[in-house]
């Protein structure tokens, strides 16, 4: 089954319980570190964006020569 369930524990008990029980029961489970976090809300931000809505070329070389990019 390709399903995840993302818990956020309140503190470092509530934590240690979760892993414990996902441990005893034999559920796979993996502690994100921050970095992988925000990867996995940024994913999820991507997926929400509208691929329709395209850029005005102007616009973006504007913005671009404002912060030196280009």
């Amino acid at each position: 089954m390709n399903t995840a369930i993302l818990v956020s524990p309140k503190d470092k008990t509530e934590l240690n319980f979760i892993s414990e029980f996902f441990w005893k029961t034999k559920i796979k489970s993996k502690i994100l570190s921050l970095e992988e976090l925000e990867d996995f809300g940024l994913g999820l931000l991507m997926n929400e964006a509208d691929r329709n809505d395209k850029a005005n070329k102007e616009a973006v070389l504007r913005k671009l020569r404002a912060n030196k990019i280009n």
